[in-house]
């Protein structure tokens, strides 16, 4: 991948992790609130913070499960010696 496409990826998954963090804050600030009835602002902007972490949950859970279970078969492989012994982690020099 190109650098810029890196670039690009990495500002966008900030994106959406800050506003999943702030779709939290927003949801845990406007409980709090007081409720003025039909057509609240409060209760609108709740609803659509709750509708984004239904839509961001799924993948992050994804995520976390991925990164979870690939840390722990590195890590059982890693206790039982099938990582493979290669002069890289051997640190052996290899110039003639």
């Amino acid at each position: 991948m190109p650098k810029k496409l890196h670039f690009t990826a990495l500002i966008l998954a900030v994106i959406i992790a800050l506003s999943a963090f702030a779709a939290i804050a927003l949801i845990s600030h406007g409980h709090s609130g007081a409720c003025t009835g039909e057509d609240c602002p409060v209760c609108a902007a709740i609803s659509v913070c709750r509708n984004i972490l239904k839509t961001l949950l799924p993948g992050i859970l994804m995520l976390f499960a991925v990164l979870f279970f690939t840390g722990l078969l590195t890590l059982r492989a890693d206790i039982n010696g099938a990582l493979p012994l290669t002069p890289v982690l051997l640190k052996v020099k290899m110039s003639n």
